[in-house]
This record gives structure tokens, sequence and C-alpha cells, in this order.
């Protein structure tokens, strides 16, 4: 996690109860943190574990390609030195994360658009956008934290989504609309509704999946923008089992990050038998079907209401010990509670009272 990374104002929409790890948690009086305490928590699970040792920093990779026995040939350049390394590795974690290549959507007459464009990326503080009339496109967590700090500043901000916001109370200055149709120079035009006057768009549409360093010979490709393929268990490349992408989805626990990493390393660590090509395929296959008969086909990495059950699942494939239930539990209220109270859900804290039950109070 990088600093400048983040916007100014950004704090956690998950309690960091469900954050840390079974063996590292959190330990603050409250629920939702500012993202430098976020920050602070894993500078200090670094030096607890002494990762820094292990770490090559200031060292970009260039590219990975498997070589001979299953194994990884890693190619690396060192930004102070400019000077390049080759190693070999027996097996290979991708950790990349998914929030670096943003996905700004097309729409007809956006490249003739001759006011401000920004992806949420990009977004640091509201300032820039005083007194203008502002396009917010997308509300997902970040859109809709953007929208408030924004309207701040902002004469007007137009909020363009379709998702419930019923409960959510909206600042004066701003109006919803659905999706948009097409730009002009200095105007927008929705499907079904008047065309307005803008001066700036603010993308809040997500991001896709970017493995630049990856040869094409991994095995792997990226499909639609937001679908790695082929894995088994959203996890190991199932034509070279030596790789692993950890942490695709968008998931509320770190938990789930520490289990994929352990259960690669039982399957690398010949702990447990994994699985034959075939059968990957075959869950693979049957996965995909699955989320198409479902309509959750789009986004094939986010889980939503299946990362329960994935966490049970990749827990009983590594025999491993399941997350406490108490944090499932916790998960589960913050996100009614985030229906109910759209506007003021973090100030909210959790206390863990056993595996099984929590305490939820107020400030």
């Amino acid at each position: 996690m990088r600093n400048t990374l983040m916007y100014s104002g950004v704090v956690t929409n998950i309690p960091v109860e469900c954050m840390g790890y079974l063996e590292f948690p959190f330990k603050s009086p409250l629920s939702f943190l500012a993202h430098e305490e976020v920050l602070a928590f894993y500078q200090s699970y670094a030096n607890h574990y002494n990762l820094e040792r292990v770490v090559k920093f200031q060292n970009h990779v260039v590219n990975v390609k498997p070589v001979q026995s299953n194994r990884w040939e890693v190619l690396s350049r060192d930004l102070r030195t400019k000077t390049y390394e080759a190693n070999i590795f027996d097996a290979i974690f991708i950790c990349n994360g998914h929030y670096s290549a943003p996905n700004i959507p097309h729409f007809d007459g956006l490249d003739k658009f001759k006011g401000h464009i920004c992806h949420s990326h990009e977004y640091r503080r509201p300032d820039r956008y005083k007194d203008e009339t502002v396009l917010i496109i997308g509300c997902g967590p970040s859109g809709k934290d953007i929208l408030y700090e924004v309207a701040s500043k902002a004469k007007k901000v137009i909020f363009s989504h379709n998702r419930d916001t019923s409960r959510h109370i909206l600042p004066l200055n701003v109006i919803q609309v659905g999706d948009v149709e097409r730009f002009t120079e200095k105007t927008v035009q929705f499907v079904g509704e008047v065309e307005q006057q803008i001066s700036c768009v603010l993308f809040c549409t997500g991001y896709t999946f970017s493995f630049p360093f990856l040869s094409v010979d991994c095995g792997l490709s990226v499909e639609n923008k937001f679908e790695v393929t082929p894995l088994y268990k959203h996890l190991i490349n199932i034509n070279c089992t030596t790789m692993a992408i950890v942490g695709l989805q968008i998931c509320a626990y770190s938990y789930m990050y520490d289990l994929q990493a352990r259960l690669c390393l039982k399957f690398w660590n010949n702990e447990i038998i994994i699985p034959t090509k075939a059968e990957m395929l075959e869950d693979f296959e049957a996965e995909r079907k699955r989320r198409k008969e479902t309509g959750n086909n789009r986004q094939t990495h986010l889980l939503g209401v299946d990362q329960n059950s994935y966490l049970r699942d990749i827990s009983k494939i590594g025999q491993m010990i399941q997350m406490p239930e108490v944090l499932l539990k916790i998960y589960d209220d913050c996100n009614e509670l985030r229906v109910q109270f759209p506007n003021n859900y973090r100030d909210f804290n959790y206390t863990i009272i056993d595996d099984q039950t929590f305490e939820r109070t107020s400030n």
C-alpha cells in the first residue's frame, strides 16, 4: 500500500476486525480507520515478521517466463543501478493487486470533450472541483465517498449510475441520472434524459487486470478485461501449477489472502495432493457455468455473497483452520448497517467477544 495512491479522505469501508490476520489482528478501539492507520498496521506487520530482509526494493519485474521442470525465470531491473538480473525460482506468487490499471469505459464523443477528465485512481482532494459542474460516473464505494467530497466544493454534481440510493441523504447540489449515451465538447447526453452541460468528468468505474510482465507462454490470459483464465479456485494457474495469483478477488478479509498463500504452499510442498489438470479444468468450467446461470458472470473474480463459502471451500481443501465465524457475522452485520445508515455506518464499532459473538456500539 502506498500513501500516494490514496485520496486524502479515504477511510476503510469495512471494519478492521475483518482486515487483520488470525495471528496478527488490528488493535484499535475504532473499527473504521483512515488509510494512514491501515498503512501503519501493515508496516508493523512487516516489522514483526522481519519481512524487509527478504524484499528487494526499487526493483522492477520486467518479465516472468516458464523454464524447464515447471520453474520460472524472473528478469528484474534495479532502478538505482539501471542493471538487469535474471533469477530462477521453483514457484511464484503474483501479488500485484488489482487497483493499478484504471477502467475507463468507451463512450461516443469522449475524445472530443474539452473539459477535465479524471479517474478515481488519480483523485486526491476535492479542491480541484471548486465551482465546477462535475459528472461522476460509478456508484461503488469510492464513487460514493468521492461524491460527498466533490459536492462540498463543486457548483453542481451529476451522479450517473444504476444503483438504488434511496436510503442515502445526498447533498442538495447533486442530481442523479442514468447511463451516459454520448459526450460533446461541453455536454453529456444521458439515455432517455436531458442533455447537461458539464466542465469535468470523474470516472469511478473500477479497474481492469494487468500483468504486463507475464510472458505469453505463462499459460494465462485476461479475457474481457475482468477475467484471468484458467485458474483453479481463482488462484492456481491450471496450465502451470507452480504459479498462483493471490488477491484477484475483491474481498473483505485479509484472512482470505493468507489462506490462499497457505493452500498453495501445501500443494507445492506435497503436504496435500493437487488435483489433476482435468479435475481443475472441470471445476473451473463448473464455476463459470454457475456464475453465468446466476447472472454474476461479468466480473468473474468479484465473489460478493459467495466469499464466505469460498473461504470455507479453500480451508477444507487445504485442511486448514476455518476463519472464526464471528468475523463472517461482523462483515454481514456491517453490510446491513451500510444499507440502513449509508451516510454514517462508520460511526459504529465492533468488539469481538468470542469466536461466535460480537458487540456493536456507536461513537
